[in-house]
C-alpha cells in the first residue's frame, strides 16, 4: 500500500510546481492499465491529468470504475482527466475546473479540444501545439479586452478548429485566419503576456481540491459513491494481458522468499495441476516491486535494438551486483532523472563497461 496520492502528469503542468500544491507521486501520463496497476497499492486518491490516447491505448473507464469501487477517491481536469471525470462523474470521479464542467454540460463534446503534441519525459512534456481549449480561452480574453472584435475572435478559433491537432500552432493560425491585419497584429503583440492556459489552471485547482479533501479526517471529507463493480470476461482477459505474470512470477521466484502459500503453489504446479499465480502472488508482500521489475524490463525491450546486448542479463546485473534492487524502482530511477527506460540501459551499458566490458554472447553478466 502507499499512503501518497498519486496523480498522472504530464505537459499541462511542471512537476516542480505541481509538488509545492501537493505533495503527491506524479507519475507519466496515464495510459491502459496504469489506474488498474496503481489501484493494487490502494492509493488514498488517484489524480488524473493528462494521459496518451494516440500512440498508445487510453485509459479504460472500467479501470476508473474499478478504483471507485475500492473506495479510491478519483479526480480528472483538464485533458483526458477531464473527459473521463465528465463520463464517469454519476459512478464518483470527482470533475473539476471549467473544461470538465463543460464536457459534462455539453459546451465542449470532442475530445481533440484538449489535444496537444508534446515532447516525451525525458525532455520535460515539452508543448509543441495549443489545445484548442486554450485557444478558446485566450481569443475570448483578447475579445474582453478590446484587442480584437468578436468576428476576428470567432475566425481565429474556427481556423484552429479546422486544424488537426499537432498543427494549431499560434503563428500558423495567425497567418492562416481570415480576419483583418491590424487585429491580428495587434492580437500577435499581446498574445505574449495574454496567453490564457485553461488547462494549467485547472489543474491547480485539482491539486488545490485534493489537497484541502485529504486534509480532512475521513469523516469529515466529501461523501463519495463506490459503484459496484463486476469483473465481466472481458475485464479479466484485460487484467491478464496487463498483468505479465510469467515475467512477474520469474521476478518473484528468483527474488523474494517463497512463503508458504507459494509454496504449495510451486509443489501443485509440480503435480502437473493448473495454478491461478496471479492470485497467489497478488496477495504476496513482494508483488509490488516484482510487477515493476518486471515492468522496467519490458519498457527496457521496448525502448532499445539488439544493440544493447541481453537486456534481462544487463539490468539484472547493474541492479543485482551493482545497486541492489530498492524498494521503490520508479521513485529511484525518478530521483535520478531516468524518466527515459533507454536513458537506464544507457547507465548500465556504460557501468558494464567500465567493470569489465558488456554482456558475452551466453548473456553473463560483466565480471
Amino acid at each position: 500500500m502507499t499512503d501518497r496520492p498519486i496523480v498522472f502528469l504530464g505537459p499541462t503542468l511542471p512537476h516542480d510546481i505541481a509538488l509545492r500544491i501537493l505533495a503527491a507521486e506524479y507519475l507519466p501520463p496515464v495510459q491502459l492499465g496504469d489506474v488498474w496497476r496503481i489501484s493494487q497499492e490502494r492509493p488514498p486518491a488517484i489524480g488524473i491529468i493528462d494521459g496518451y490516447f494516440d500512440r498508445v491505448p487510453a485509459v479504460r473507464h472500467k479501470e476508473i470504475l474499478y478504483a471507485l469501487s475500492l473506495g479510491i477517491r478519483v479526480y480528472g481536469c483538464s485533458s483526458i482527466g477531464a473527459l473521463r471525470a465528465a463520463e464517469l462523474s454519476a459512478f464518483g470521479m470527482v470533475a473539476v475546473g471549467d473544461i470538465a464542467t463543460a464536457y459534462l454540460s455539453g459546451d465542449l463534446r470532442c475530445d481533440d479540444e484538449v489535444a496537444l503534441l508534446h515532447s516525451d519525459g525525458a525532455h520535460g512534456y515539452r508543448a509543441f501545439s495549443e489545445p484548442l481549449v486554450n485557444i478558446r480561452a485566450t481569443t475570448m480574453a483578447a475579445f474582453a479586452a478590446g484587442i480584437v472584435s468578436r468576428g476576428t475572435a470567432h475566425a481565429l478559433v474556427e481556423t484552429a478548429r479546422n486544424l488537426y491537432y499537432p498543427d494549431r500552432v499560434w503563428e500558423h493560425i495567425l497567418e492562416t485566419a481570415p480576419a483583418d491585419a491590424p487585429e491580428i497584429e495587434a492580437f500577435r503583440m499581446w498574445l505574449p503576456l495574454g496567453r490564457v492556459d485553461r488547462k494549467r489552471v485547472d489543474a491547480i485547482t485539482m491539486l488545490q481540491r485534493m489537497r484541502g479533501d485529504l486534509a480532512l479526517s475521513e469523516q469529515d471529507r466529501p461523501a463519495m459513491a463506490t459503484p459496484p463493480f463486476t469483473p465481466t470476461v472481458l475485464w479479466q482477459e484485460f487484467v491478464r494481458q496487463e498483468t505479465p505474470i510469467a515475467a512477474i512470477l520469474e521476478e518473484f521466484l528468483l527474488t523474494d522468499p517463497l512463503t508458504p502459500a507459494v509454496r504449495g503453489a510451486v509443489a501443485q504446479a509440480q503435480r502437473g495441476e493448473p495454478v491461478d499465480w496471479f492470485a497467489v502472488l497478488a496477495s504476496e508482500p513482494g508483488w509490488r516491486l516484482s510487477c515493476r521489475r518486471a515492468r522496467l524490463k519490458r519498457q527496457c525491450r521496448a525502448a532499445v535494438t539488439d544493440r544493447t546486448g541481453n537486456v534481462d542479463g544487463l539490468l539484472a546485473w547493474f541492479f543485482g551486483e551493482r545497486l541492489g534492487w530498492p524498494t521503490d524502482i520508479e521513485a529511484f530511477l525518478r530521483d535520478r532523472g531516468w524518466t527515459d527506460p533507454a536513458a537506464v540501459l544507457a547507465v548500465a551499458a556504460r557501468e558494464a563497461a567500465f567493470h569489465g566490458g558488456v554482456l558475452d554472447q551466453r548473456g553473463d553478466p560483466p565480471r
